[in-house]
């Protein structure tokens, strides 16, 4: 929902019948007309790369997961994990499954798009909550 609100607030702000060069008096804002950069809707609840998270995406090759979670039919086997903090967790996704933070209490690193494999390190302690975006199955991973 809030990606949809999102991209209707940009939309609505995209229309002008005027030219920003000629009507911007001199010293303004910057002009309105400018084209902006395109967003991809369905990463807009995703972390940036350079966003500060407690969940950071680690390269697989030579690190050995303390657990791996895979998607199975209509979960994640296993759902639920504990690790200590700073170990990996090896997600494996497939082309109809996914994993996304939780909406409330989870770090937003924790993403996976489909049909990846990717290894996120967990630096901080606590429950990190996520979930199948088109199934919404869940899984939890505890970090002491």
């Amino acid at each position: 929902m809030r990606s949809l609100v999102l991209l209707v607030a940009a939309l609505a702000a995209c229309g002008s019948d005027s030219n920003p060069s000629i009507d911007a008096p001199k010293g303004a804002d910057a002009p309105r007309g400018i084209d902006a950069p395109l967003v991809d809707a369905r990463m807009i609840d995703a972390a940036p790369p350079d966003a500060l998270t407690l969940v950071q995406t680690v390269d697989c090759a030579g690190v050995t997961p303390a657990q791996s979670i895979i998607t199975v039919n209509l979960s994640y086997s296993p759902s639920t994990a504990t690790i200590n903090v700073n170990d990996v967790v090896q997600f494996t996704t497939t082309a109809s499954h996914d994993v996304q933070p939780n909406a409330t209490g989870s770090d937003p690193g924790i993403h996976v798009p489909f049909s990846q494999i990717q290894c996120k390190k967990f630096t901080a302690s606590g429950t990190y909550g996520f979930h199948c975006g088109p199934h919404n199955f869940t899984g939890s991973i505890t970090v002491n």
